[in-house]
């Protein structure tokens, strides 16, 4: 009888378990803006969904990638999406951030993550790394690296995840 128990109990667990895999992945975080300002990513969410890309000052694929992330985000303003960027720079170099934000004329916000521990804990490797999380904050998609035309494809998969949130169909 204990064995029997001891059985169902394992099965119990493993179904639980496997229930518990299909479900999205969350991004939560709180990270201050370059002005010290604390912004929370839930926040964010509420008005939108949020295209994130973690980007360094010496990334050079970085600095090309964020231009087209710009005009992506144009495309998608009926569905508020907002862009966010998040650099990863050593707190040696992110004195260099504002000024380069600001020789950009780049409007969204620009949040510090010193050392990428935010988005190492999201799963990113190195940058650019770009997510889209939903207004839950499901993280939707993910990408490492940019070349060009991989912003054709990341149009692509924002369209179809949106249009899916929206209608709450499963991506």
């Amino acid at each position: 009888m204990l064995r029997r128990a001891s059985l169902l109990l394992t099965l119990l667990a493993l179904l639980l378990t496997a229930g518990s895999a299909g479900a999205a992945e969350t991004a939560a975080f709180r990270l201050r803006d370059l002005n010290g300002k604390t912004v929370d990513l839930a926040a964010l969410c509420a008005q939108g969904p949020v295209l994130i890309s973690f980007w360094a000052t010496f990334c050079e694929p970085c600095k090309r990638e964020i231009p087209q992330l710009v005009e992506l985000v144009k495309d998608f303003q009926e569905q508020k999406l907002q862009l966010v960027l998040i650099t990863v720079d050593s707190p040696r170099s992110q004195k260099q951030v504002k000024p380069y934000v600001t020789s950009k004329g780049w409007k969204m916000p620009v949040l510090m993550d010193p050392n990428g521990q935010t988005m190492k804990k999201l799963k990113g490797g190195n940058p650019p790394y770009t997510l889209l999380v939903g207004t839950k904050g499901e993280i939707l998609y993910s990408h490492s690296g940019y070349k060009p035309g991989d912003e054709q494809v990341l149009k692509q998969e924002v369209d179809r995840l949106l249009k899916a949130a929206q209608t709450g169909a499963k991506p």
